[in-house]
């Protein structure tokens, strides 16, 4: 058994690596709110690819808050044995009270590495309904190890959904141990401010624009090309309005570059980038737009709720994200032209309400989410 080094409860978050994403804003929104004379987090970032000269989003702001970061190489480029020895050698030598892993299915062999040192406590978290990968018996076969591996190493399986936590750990432990985690914002900082949507309107130039938004890295769960097709319907029937296009690349954004000039949107969609303004972004939608093919349970949902926006949202995305009446769930049967029409509904202007409440009540405040990880990670 490995004996305490630290003071204060050490635990180690697996990620993939710290850029501005649901999963990572999430971690960061409990770090900044934990009681971190208890407790403290370390990072473990399992790949590199996405980083700006080594460095990622949110490393600065983790190293003032008195966390490590430590990155090993992705286990597909360098095989999974070099990976676990990696692994293993930085949770053996830290001495960890609690391992925190997100990495989807590879929670497995993370949370074996963690028993095999001697780590108390090893929980595993899942974020997504749906593996992205293509299916082969291959891949079918990895599956199946890997959720066998989770239940076996795994103390704790948490999620941010029923959906996500019945799709990694099966319908048999959705009855046991499985604990859903909201994912928590602080609703009051979304709040409905008419001044602030004028300032921020005035500033992007489109103050007399029907504005269409989205938040989401490039990846092809989030849809952004089905999102140009509704977009290009919505700009035949209205020419005052624009898309906004929040998010990082991961991979394919010039592909969505290259789609819109080719539907001659090109000039009316804001493609932002990476942002770290996004509760000020909000206040200057007029509608929400999030057809993703699969997710967990989005925190731009909460977060788009909490600013009192319009949400048309694929019907795949858990029903648990409808905290409010504001949000619409449509079907990806249906045609773009249709997901317009219900879009244009609203290109006039509606009252946007203080939420607040509404959030708070679901369970979706950081400062609720915080304490209850907290005492999960102190406890005995």
């Amino acid at each position: 058994m490995v004996s305490k080094r630290y003071k204060t409860t050490r635990v180690l978050q697996v990620v993939s690596c710290m850029n501005r994403g649901g999963i990572e804003t999430f971690l960061m929104n409990i770090y900044r709110k934990i009681d971190r004379t208890k407790i403290q987090f370390d990072f473990l970032c399992c790949s590199n690819l996405f980083a700006i000269d080594g460095k990622c989003d949110y490393d600065d702001e983790i190293l003032q808050l008195g966390g490590k970061i430590f990155t090993v190489d992705d286990p597909k480029t360098v095989g999974l044995n070099k990976f676990i020895k990696q692994v293993k050698g930085i949770m053996y030598e830290r001495q960890y009270d609690v391992v925190h892993s997100h990495m989807f299915l590879l929670n497995g062999i993370i949370l074996k590495i963690a028993k095999d040192v001697g780590i108390i406590k090893r929980i595993s978290h899942s974020h997504t309904s749906l593996d992205c990968n293509k299916t082969s018996i291959k891949r079918l076969v990895y599956r199946i190890y890997m959720k066998k591996l989770i239940k076996k190493n795994a103390t704790a399986l948490f999620g941010c959904s029923n959906k996500a936590n019945q799709y990694l750990y099966g319908k048999h432990y959705m009855k046991t141990n499985v604990k859903v985690i909201n994912n928590g914002i602080e609703p009051k900082s979304f709040v409905f401010d008419s001044a602030k949507r004028e300032k921020i309107r005035n500033e992007l130039g489109i103050n007399n624009k029907f504005v269409i938004g989205h938040i989401g890295r490039f990846s092809p769960e989030k849809n952004h090309k089905f999102i140009i097709d509704i977009f290009k319907t919505i700009k035949n029937e209205k020419c005052n309005s624009c898309l906004m296009l929040i998010g990082g690349d991961n991979g394919i954004e010039s592909n969505i570059k290259d789609k819109a000039q080719k539907e001659g949107v090109f000039q009316d969609v804001n493609f932002m980038g990476m942002r770290t303004d996004i509760s000020d972004l909000l206040q200057a939608m007029d509608v929400f737009v999030f057809p993703s093919i699969y997710e967990g349970l989005p925190v731009t949902l909460i977060e788009a709720q909490a600013s009192g926006i319009k949400c048309i949202v694929s019907d795949i995305i858990t029903d648990e994200v409808k905290i409010t009446n504001l949000i619409e769930f449509i079907s990806l049967d249906k045609s773009a032209e249709f997901w317009a029409k219900k879009i244009m509904i609203y290109n006039n202007d509606y009252k946007r309400l203080d939420t607040c409440e509404e959030i708070m009540q679901a369970g979706f405040d950081i400062k609720r989410v915080s304490s209850e990880l907290e005492q999960m990670y102190i406890s005995n």
